[in-house]
Order: C-alpha cells, then sequence, then structure tokens
C-alpha cells in the first residue's frame, strides 16, 4: 500500500487486456488496474506497443479502443486514464504521416522503444524524420535500459537531443546510476517520466512508493517535490 497522500502518473505501461504485450482477459486487466491504484498510481497513460510494418496505426487504434471499451467502466472510479501507445523505433517507421496519430493525448510527444540493441547507424535521421517533418518530439521509453545497452558517448547522446523526455521504470529508481542521470536531467531543464512497466498481475506493483522515497533521498525534497509535480501534470488527463 503506497503512503498516505502519495500519487503519481504512470507512463508506460501494458495494462490493456487483449494486446499483444498485456494481459490475456479483462479481469486480469481490472485486477492489474486497482493493484495500481492502491499502489499510489493516480494517472495511467495506457501504452500497448505498436510495432510498425506489422499492421497499420489504423488497425491498432482499432484493437485499443474495442481493449478500452472492455474495460472502461470497470476501472477504478478514481482513476484518470488515457489511451497512449509505446512505439517500438525502426528506421524509417518515422516517416509516415499516420505515426503522428500515436502521440501522446494533446501533446507533440511520441513514446518510443528504442531497439535494444547496438545503437542504430539510422537513429538520428529518424529523429529527423521525427522533429522535422512529423513536427513531434521523442519519449525515450525505459531509459534505464538504453544506460545498460548503448556506450556512455551514445547515452550522452541521447540526452542530449532538444526537447526530448525521458521515462524510467519505477524498479530502477533504487539505482544510484538512474538517480544520477535523473539528477542530471533535471539539471538540464529536461523532464523526466515514470511507469511501472506492468503487463500482468503477477508483476509486483505495491513496492513503488518506496522506489520513489529511493529517489527522493537521493534528490532532496525540493528537487524531488519539483520533478513530480511535472510529470504529474505532463499529459492532461480527464476528470
Amino acid at each position: 500500500m503506497a503512503s498516505p497522500g502519495l500519487i503519481f502518473a504512470d507512463y508506460h505501461n501494458h495494462a490493456l487486456p487483449g494486446m499483444h504485450d498485456g494481459p490475456s482477459t479483462v479481469e486480469d486487466s481490472i485486477a492489474l488496474l486497482t493493484a495500481m491504484r492502491q499502489a499510489g498510481v493516480s494517472r495511467v497513460l495506457l501504452t500497448p506497443t505498436y510495432r510498425p510494418f506489422f499492421e497499420s496505426v489504423r488497425r491498432f487504434k482499432q484493437r485499443r479502443a474495442k481493449a478500452w471499451n472492455s474495460i472502461s467502466r470497470h476501472c477504478p472510479h478514481d482513476m484518470r486514464i488515457q489511451l497512449g501507445a509505446l512505439v517500438a523505433l525502426e528506421a524509417e517507421c518515422c516517416a509516415s504521416p499516420e505515426i503522428s496519430h500515436l502521440a501522446l493525448p494533446h501533446t507533440p510527444y511520441l513514446l518510443l522503444e528504442l531497439p535494444l540493441a547496438s545503437f542504430p547507424d539510422w537513429f538520428d535521421y529518424e529523429m529527423h524524420l521525427l522533429m522535422h517533418r512529423r513536427k513531434l518530439k521523442p519519449i525515450f521509453a525505459g531509459f534505464e535500459r538504453c544506460m545498460v545497452v548503448y556506450s556512455e558517448a551514445e547515452v550522452d547522446h541521447l540526452l542530449r537531443i532538444p526537447g526530448a523526455v525521458y521515462q524510467f521504470g519505477m524498479r530502477s529508481l533504487e539505482r544510484e546510476q538512474v538517480q544520477a542521470v535523473i539528477a542530471k536531467l533535471q539539471k538540464m531543464g529536461k523532464t523526466v517520466l515514470f511507469g511501472t512497466g506492468v503487463h500482468s498481475c503477477t508483476c509486483r506493483v505495491e513496492d513503488t512508493a518506496n522506489q520513489l522515497q529511493n529517489l527522493r533521498g537521493y534528490l532532496g525534497n525540493s528537487a524531488y517535490t519539483s520533478l513530480l509535480v511535472e510529470e504529474f501534470s505532463f499529459v492532461n488527463f480527464p476528470r
């Protein structure tokens, strides 16, 4: 159970049922969202993974809407929810205008899953397409994984992309290396978002309060509060 009064937003999870990376049943999806609410998650951006070239954006959005309709009336009554998407970044995927339809609600941001392999040689061109042709900005999801896979120079390159936002998994917040990067991003004036990354009822979410407290201890109360306030208001959620 979360600490009294602790509320935060989740910008990366796979709680929608029937999507390839989510719970298999409506009941499991509702149970997962209920557990998230009990852990202090007040606002949720549902982010099923979209894989370019496997299906059209239109078809993906239809499946996402159907999944949402199956649970919308059964979600915790005091949880605000928006539909989003996690786009698996691939070469040329940002060349298609339809990718813009997966931007976060009422924002110019696209949540991206970077390849968990060597830094792709097409990355800079893809960022050019995203920012200059699509007029969007990237949110790098699960950035703690990039810190493991990519070289220090490549991570530094990602940190310096104009307008980029960085999302970290809750479970990574206990790592001092992650805490240090978050502190660096904050000093650079960058936005930092969090997410549980949960996808099934077997995922543990009740420790999220302790994980956030690890970050508070590293940053100090003032910097921590500023970070969480900005994260909480990044997307306008319905009342």
